[in-house]
């Protein structure tokens, strides 16, 4: 069995991270069939085990490149574009710059109870009903993004309250 993962490590490691190239790419610029988010998603995690088997076969030259400058400059290289994910984005709330979904969201919920009612198909007392029964303190003239901090909840919580 040993010989087997040893001679299938580097190989598995290369083609299945081709996938995970090939599969990342065409989800960042957008293109593709629906299931390339799945496929990049379980592919990649499948890669983890070909990638162990690799750095196992080759320790000692892998090991051998922590001595040296250039594996410290790439770790801290790596390091810091991976925390500059971690800033919260800048993008004031409902700008056009951030995902549609969530500006429109802003949107929505910056108007009144009665005037997003029919939005979701519902009269302005049913929606104010299915709110006060979901424990938001709705009139039809409440603004929907003031309920949340009246009611002690958030406004995913509010949002999900309008879904039907």
């Amino acid at each position: 069995m040993k010989s087997l993962i040893l001679k299938y490590a580097t190989p598995l490691t290369a083609t299945f991270f081709l996938v995970s190239l090939i599969s990342g790419v065409s989800l960042f610029i957008h293109a593709g069939p629906g299931a390339m988010h799945g496929i990049h998603e379980w592919l990649s995690m499948v890669l983890v085990a070909p990638i162990m088997f690799h750095v196992l076969r080759n320790w000692r030259a892998f090991s051998s490149y922590f001595k040296h400058v250039p594996m410290v400059v790439a770790f801290g290289i790596a390091s810091a574009a991976t925390g500059l994910f971690f800033i919260p984005a800048t993008v004031p709330t409902g700008s056009k710059d951030g995902p549609p979904q969530f500006a429109l969201a802003s949107v929505v919920l910056e108007n009144s109870v009665a005037s997003v009612a029919p939005i979701l198909g519902k009269t302005p007392d049913t929606l104010v009903a299915e709110l006060n029964a979901a424990g938001f303190p709705a009139t039809p003239e409440a603004r929907l993004s003031d309920l949340p901090a009246k009611s002690q909840k958030t406004d995913r919580d509010l949002l999900r309250a309008l879904l039907p």
